[in-house]
């Protein structure tokens, strides 16, 4: 199946080279324990495939974007290891909280349009800013 195949492309190739690996649309469902990215890799695009939980990045320090688009994710955990991400696209998913943005000292865009974010009442936990971005004037952290 198309899924085992991308297993088996991150079990042979553990560092997917390049700036930008682009995974999109090939029945990913999690990435292997085994995957790392290359040092030179700043952009990993995990859309359009079949992901419930964001497990195993933290064998990819140094990526600076990350977009995992109309997958089945329902958490956000995962990403708070992410210290040089800037760029956190998730729009489309299950997402019901938003959790692990407090670690994301870099974080400049963020875009969860689409998920089912349940606001929780707690002192200091969200708060709003205004981007840079001309799509997205306002983000919730």
């Amino acid at each position: 199946s198309r899924a085992t195949e991308i297993q088996l492309f991150c079990l042979l190739t553990p560092k997917p080279a390049g700036p930008v690996v682009d995974l999109t649309g090939r029945g990913v469902q999690k990435l292997d324990p085994s995957f790392i990215s290359s040092d030179d890799t700043h952009t990993l695009i995990l859309d359009r495939n079949n992901i419930m939980k964001l497990d195993n990045l933290e064998r990819s320090p140094s990526l600076q974007q990350l977009s995992v688009a109309n997958n089945r994710l329902v958490r956000m955990m995962g990403v708070s290891q992410l210290m040089q991400l800037r760029v956190l696209n998730l729009p489309n998913n299950s997402i019901g909280y938003i959790e692990g943005l407090r670690d994301l000292p870099h974080l400049k865009w963020l875009n969860l349009s689409g998920n089912n974010i349940k606001v929780r009442r707690r002192e200091g936990f969200l708060q709003t800013r205004r981007t840079s971005h001309p799509e997205q004037k306002w983000k919730t952290i």
